[in-house]
């Protein structure tokens, strides 16, 4: 990278700092959303209403500050090493996929399908949000792996529960699990 683009970076990362602090400013300054507005009790005030978009920009930026503070940081030693773990790491999800039996229930397979969905299919990146926002799981029933997760990204009625979303597990020919969306 040349130095003229990481005096850029750096700018951009000095600005997106600055936004964070000014809005955390702003926040602590604006009274606290109460109770009765979270609760659906009360509507909120122009000042909640403020106070929680601050506090979602705050949730948004610290993840993308920290990935760029790291990707400024990055070597190509770092990469590399970085890369054969991962490649390390793939591998040996791999070779636990092949050893998952899906005919019959064990903990082992339940938790192997698990980590498969979320890494494939829940990979948030730098998002707050977990898998447990999702109420993922995985079950055993009718002979069936199942995966049921709540659709946080649908629009639905705010007073209503997000839709479902369930999932089928099979395999492939090379015993690799695949996910039938229902």
């Amino acid at each position: 990278m040349s130095s003229l683009d990481m005096e850029e970076m750096e700018r951009i990362l000095d600005s997106l700092r600055e936004v964070r602090e000014r809005s955390a400013g702003l926040r602590r300054r604006l009274p606290d959303v109460a109770d009765a507005m979270l609760d659906l009790e009360a509507p909120f005030t122009p000042e909640a209403e403020l106070a929680v978009a601050l506090e979602g920009l705050a949730l948004d930026l610290a993840p993308l500050i920290e990935r760029l503070e790291t990707a400024a940081a990055a070597t190509p030693e770092r990469l590399r090493a970085d890369w054969e773990a991962a490649r390390r790491s793939r591998a040996e999800d791999e070779g636990l996929a092949l050893r998952v039996d899906l005919e019959r229930f064990s903990e082992a397979a339940r938790r192997a399908i698990y980590e498969d969905v979320v890494r494939s299919r829940f990979d948030l990146g730098p998002s707050p949000l977990t898998p447990d926002d999702f109420e993922l799981q995985v079950v055993y029933l009718f002979d069936r792996w199942l995966v049921v997760y709540r659709k946080l990204w649908e629009a639905s009625d705010p007073l209503a529960p997000p839709p479902q979303g369930l999932l089928v597990v099979g395999v492939d020919e090379r015993s690799r699990p695949t996910y039938l969306t229902l």
